[in-house]
């Protein structure tokens, strides 16, 4: 006998899950069993998870009719638990397994069709395509718009034209040992079951061909209720399979989520960006074309609801998608295993053996770790300077991913140690309209993101460390697939998202992302670890690593002039609402005019604010000869000067964890003024070091500038922070605990028949 008449007289088990599904199911049980040969050894099970609608009894009916359908309860009413329990009921002498769903239409000689394909490809599992078709003016809109490119992206499952192997499509026959081999459906998913099995079964070695002269017809849903619902629990499913297997993403996903995210965070910066509106409004624009099109070429009104279905798709799809990376609606067994791979259904008889698959175990004992660092934007070159030194003395190998160094700026990290490919091309744009700068910088950011994923997905490092989040909504998913790859540690260095600034719902419901993906999270306060608890942050999953001291590369020039000899303030660093500015302004208008004229305000750093109403402010209240205005970027010798010249540095901050500047400042020995709150709360003495005011107090800030005037005290030296070679090995210690929490939850079995 020769290998082709093997197969096309193998025992074939055709399953079909149903769920209130009596008005085709007998169309479909029909056309799956007419024209077999009689000697083909066919068993259709009907496996139904429950139906109220006559489904039940109809599928009794057609048993009665027919010996080769049986029914079979479906307890757990899910579509991958209905196929493996009918293959542990009814495919002991199978050899193909075929799926099909009660909702679609089957050609003649389907499965006939199928083994053919499954003997002439040599595949393990066979793929079709399908055409949506629809009654309803709506389902016929719906289903005109998923056989194009703008409803599913190109996916060659959807309308597609040509045959070849694939990595995913409509699940249709399996070699059953493929099956088997694979473990079947994981029944922990409700959606997208099919391609988390393809995934293991590329894993494994099998072949998925896409059969395109196999087509089926496919009914969507007719209304826009049921279809957001739909496409909900697809992204959502999408969002399960890529926390599983990360490298199954495709750019198309991600350019859903992507998209909706920029038109909310458009949306929700209108009232200060209106230029951000002409994202949605070039999506509405491509929508409104897509419906004129398409009811042209169907010669229909009802294509004029094509953009209006595609919409829906999209952002139905896109927030299940985000939903499912946040860890929401997902149920708490898969968030337990956090992206474990391997099925939860056991297809083995009693006598076969299971083994775990092996995966790789980190080895924290090694002698040197390789870390990736995060700082897109380089917020913090001299602190990351410093913490490079430190990992290097902790057996640490530290490569960080910024954007590149700016004109102007000192090289603070090794080129060696750098990876500088974020805003490659949008960091210095000058050739951008303004208006279309932060746009431009946000796309940048996802295709850096984009960058970091397959790179790591390539070479995972032993562990990946976000220093800051810049788009916390992509950053957030960037991390969910991250964390799947290889550990994650994050910094926060503020826990107030943007230091208690104003901002949108959207930048604040994802403000918290970054903080759940983590595997192990820094702060540099006991303030800010008690803010992180009281956010129910599990203090397992938090550490206190302390920010070390920073000091200026170059020393103060001679000087040209003699000294002032006010009592000089010195406000330095990004000029932000947080840092109280306007505080600082009003304070020394409460200064009797004798206090004034000994006082000078040196306020140095560049503008993150609109500063027109400050400086206003400064001369309504006659204080132009009080405050000297830096607005710009200091280089390191004017920092050098201007730290020489200060009698006392103020911090009139309204919130802060960790401040840089005090870092840099603390140890020259000068007097400080500071709000109480986060670092300086915890490390500046008052009386020893400077004077501590109630933040956003005015009244007090003026009663410690009227006694730094008079007094003229001066501060400590003193060693501020931890050395950086102990905040080195500890925040290798914490690598090491992000490391063994990884390989522990890797290490959830996999289990596989052996062969």
């Amino acid at each position: 006998m020769t290998t082709e008449t093997v197969v096309l007289m193998s025992p074939v088990l055709v399953v079909i899950p149903t769920l209130n599904e009596v008005r085709h199911l007998a169309t479909v049980v029909s056309a799956l069993t007419r024209d077999l040969p009689q000697n083909r050894s066919v068993s259709v099970v009907i496996a139904d998870g429950g139906s109220t609608d006559g489904t039940i009894e109809l599928a009794r009916q057609l048993e009665a009719k027919d010996s080769r359908v049986h029914y079979l309860h479906n307890p757990l009413r899910l579509q991958s638990a209905a196929v493996n329990l009918a293959v542990q009921r009814f495919g002991a002498d199978a050899e193909v397994l075929i799926r099909c769903d009660a909702h679609c239409g089957y050609p003649e000689r389907f499965v006939d069709a199928l083994l053919e394909s499954l003997e002439r490809s040599g595949a393990d599992a066979v793929v079709v395509p399908m055409d949506s078709s629809g009654e309803t003016c709506f389902q016929r809109a719906v289903a005109w718009t998923s056989n194009t490119w703008a409803g599913t992206g190109g996916a060659a499952h959807r309308a597609g034209r040509h045959s070849g192997f694939v990595d995913h499509g409509h699940h249709a026959a399996f070699r059953m040992a493929s099956f088997r081999r694979a473990g079947g459906y994981d029944q922990a998913f409700s959606h997208n079951e099919d391609a988390e099995l393809d995934c293991r079964q590329r894993l494994l070695g099998s072949r998925i061909y896409l059969d395109a002269e196999i087509r089926l017809s496919y009914h969507p849903r007719s209304s826009i209720i049921g279809l957001a619902r739909q496409y909900y629990a697809y992204g959502l499913g999408r969002s399960r399979t890529v926390r599983r297997h990360p490298s199954s993403i495709r750019a198309r996903q991600l350019a859903l989520p992507f998209h909706w995210g920029v038109c909310l965070l458009a949306l929700a910066l209108a009232p200060w960006w209106s230029w951000g509106l002409l994202w949605p409004a070039a999506y509405a624009a491509v929508l409104a074309l897509t419906s004129l099109l398409i009811a042209a070429q169907q010669g229909s009104a009802c294509g004029l609801l094509s953009g209006i279905a595609a919409a829906v798709m999209h952002s139905s799809w896109a927030s299940g998608f985000l939903a499912g990376c946040m860890g929401w609606g997902v149920p708490t067994r898969e968030l337990q295993l956090l992206g474990a791979p391997g099925p939860s259904s056991n297809l083995l008889k009693r006598n076969e053996r299971i083994e775990p698959v092996e995966h790789h175990e980190h080895d924290i004992t090694s002698s040197r770790l390789r870390a990736v660092l995060v700082d897109p934007s380089l917020f913090t070159a001299p602190y990351d300077a410093a913490l490079t030194e430190g990992l290097i003395l902790a057996q640490v190998d530290p490569l960080w991913v910024t954007r590149p160094t700016r004109r102007g700026d000192r090289q603070e990290l090794p080129l060696a140690r750098t990876a500088p490919f974020f805003y490659r091309r949008t960091d210095d744009a000058s050739w951008l309209p303004t208006q279309l700068k932060p746009l431009a910088k946000g796309l940048a950011h996802f295709g850096g993101l984009c960058t970091l994923l397959w790179r790591t997905h390539v070479r995972p490092p032993d562990v990946l460390h976000f220093q800051w989040i810049v788009v916390p909504l992509l950053d957030t998913l960037a991390m969910s697939l991250l964390r799947r790859m290889c550990p994650l540690v994050l910094t926060v260095h503020d826990t107030v998202p943007f230091n208690g600034q104003k901002m949108s719902w959207l930048q604040r419901l994802g403000h918290d992302g970054p903080i759940q993906q983590a595997h192990r999270v820094i702060v540099h306060t006991r303030s800010g670890r008690q803010a992180l608890l009281e956010r129910g942050v599990p203090a397992s999953k938090l550490a206190v690593v302390a920010h070390g001291p920073l000091q200026l590369a170059t020393v103060a020039p001679e000087r040209s002039s003699p000294r002032d000899s006010r009592c000089t303030f010195v406000l330095f660093g990004e000029i932000k609402p947080y840092k109280g500015l306007d505080v600082l302004i009003e304070a020394m208008a409460l200064l009797s005019p004798t206090l004034r004229q000994q006082t000078r305000v040196i306020v140095a750093g560049r503008p993150r604010m609109n500063l027109a109403d400050l400086v206003a402010r400064i001369a309504q209240l006659g204080l132009e000869a009080q405050f000297d205005l830096r607005p710009e970027r200091q280089t390191e010798v004017q920092m050098a000067a201007l730290f020489d010249d200060a009698d006392c540095f103020v911090f009139p901050y309204r919130q802060i964890d960790a401040s840089g500047v005090y870092f840099l400042v603390a140890g020259l020995g000068k007097w400080l003024i500071a709000s109480q709150v986060g670092i300086f709360a915890d490390d500046v003495a008052p009386g020893t070091d400077g004077a501590l005011v109630p933040p956003q107090d005015p009244t007090a800030l003026a009663q410690a500038l009227q006694q730094a005037i008079i007094e003229r005290p001066s501060g400590r030296r003193k060693a501020v922070g931890d050395s950086w070679a102990e905040i080195g090995r500890a925040t290798r210690e914490l690598y090491q605990e992000a490391i063994a929490e990884f390989d522990a939850l890797q290490a959830t079995p996999e289990t596989r028949v052996r062969g």
